[in-house]
């Protein structure tokens, strides 16, 4: 059986992106540096993923049937601030993904996703949006391997081909459209599949031409 991502995944994967961006947290004039190849600049980028772990906490812990409203982070907080924001909307996803049963759902714009798909939700938006801002702020950046492929395998199930020409971390970046990997370009105009992995068709799934996806939201 794939080994799932859980709630721990979370906590591992904001505890990474916390000590990872935090040397940088005493220079408040460098966040407002571009992050990556994102056109937010990092301050923004931090309050998008601390915003984006309060939603999905919110979705999952109502086991909600369509969207609901949360608070957006404000990004012009100062960087400890916004970086202990991540660390506590992490922990709230996290403590929604532990208190969920196996079968539970809740809607997503992507699919209705159960308890292991938000956690690699989370994840992906911690781990690759962390890579963002480390490439802005000029940190090193490299998640651990183990916790990057079970989010891969968990919301790209049809990247393990390409999983095997890199690193997991690569592989990831690759996949939410942020490399090339060899000779094939960044996956573009996707969308994950949160849904539980038994009901995956085996086809790579695409967004709408009116849903189409900057590499922002994500």
């Amino acid at each position: 059986m794939t080994d799932l991502p859980t709630g721990s995944d979370v906590m591992a994967a904001a505890g990474y992106f916390v000590g990872a961006l935090t040397p940088a947290a005493a220079e408040p004039e460098r966040w407002d540096d571009v992050a990556g190849q994102l056109t937010w600049s990092c301050r923004d980028t931090i309050a998008h993923v601390v915003s984006c772990c309060s939603w999905y906490a919110a979705l999952l812990a109502r086991r909600a049937g369509g969207d609901v409203e949360v608070a957006e982070m404000d990004g012009q907080a100062p960087p400890p601030i916004l970086l202990d924001a991540a660390a506590s909307s992490a922990a709230v996803l996290a403590a929604a993904v532990r208190a969920a049963a196996p079968s539970d759902r809740a809607w997503h714009s992507f699919g209705i996703g159960d308890r292991s798909g938000f956690a690699a939700m989370g994840c992906d938006e911690i781990l690759v949006h962390g890579g963002d801002i480390a490439a802005g702020l000029g940190l090193d950046y490299a998640p651990p391997p183990d916790l990057c492929l079970r989010v891969l395998r968990r919301l790209f199930p049809w990247a393990p081909a390409a999983q095997a020409q890199a690193s997991p971390w690569q592989a990831l970046l690759w996949a939410n459209g942020r490399t090339r990997l060899g000779t094939t370009p960044p996956q573009q105009k996707w969308r994950w599949h949160c849904a539980p992995l038994n009901e995956w068709d085996g086809t790579v799934p695409s967004l709408a031409p009116a849903a189409s996806q900057s590499a922002e939201a994500t």
